[in-house]
């Protein structure tokens, strides 16, 4: 319960930060924008404190309920996380070769020898991240159906 209260007064620090903050910068500038800006950005830490006491976390509820619900969206999270670092490693991992192409050649072209090789770097880089979503939807696919009692 402390915990909850001490996260909830973060949230309102914030929105509260922010909102100061704008009014602050409004009062030396004189631009509206700016105390709009701070209105603008408190809004979010609000909303989050909102979704968090009254949605995730509600206290009315019944505390096994919301524990299974928390964790089926963790299952959830987790599982989008793992298709979208699919989907990126593999753009990542197609797209490489052009990148390696037009990073050697633009390199080449306006810097050089050491243009070709950093534009060369950056393709390889871009190759491994890659290569590095798809390990990682692998292994967490792995961990994830290990986790849920299936045989090794």
């Amino acid at each position: 319960m402390q915990q909850r209260r001490t996260c909830d007064r973060l949230w309102l620090a914030f929105s509260s930060i922010f909102a100061i903050g704008g009014a602050v910068t409004w009062f030396f500038t004189r631009n509206i924008d700016h105390f709009y800006g701070g209105l603008f950005y408190a809004v979010f830490p609000f909303i989050g404190l909102l979704h968090n006491h009254f949605i995730l976390l509600n206290p009315r509820r019944d505390p096994l309920k919301t524990q299974q619900r928390l964790e089926d969206l963790n299952r959830k999270q987790h599982k989008n996380a793992r298709t979208v670092a699919l989907v990126n490693g593999s753009m990542l991992v197609l797209s490489s070769p052009v990148i390696i192409i037009i990073g050697i050649a633009a390199g080449a072209a306006e810097h050089g020898l050491l243009g070709a090789v950093m534009g060369g770097l950056v393709g390889s880089a871009w190759f491994i991240g890659g290569l590095l979503g798809i390990a990682w939807w692998r292994r967490a696919r792995r961990k994830d159906h290990h986790a849920d009692g299936a045989p090794k």
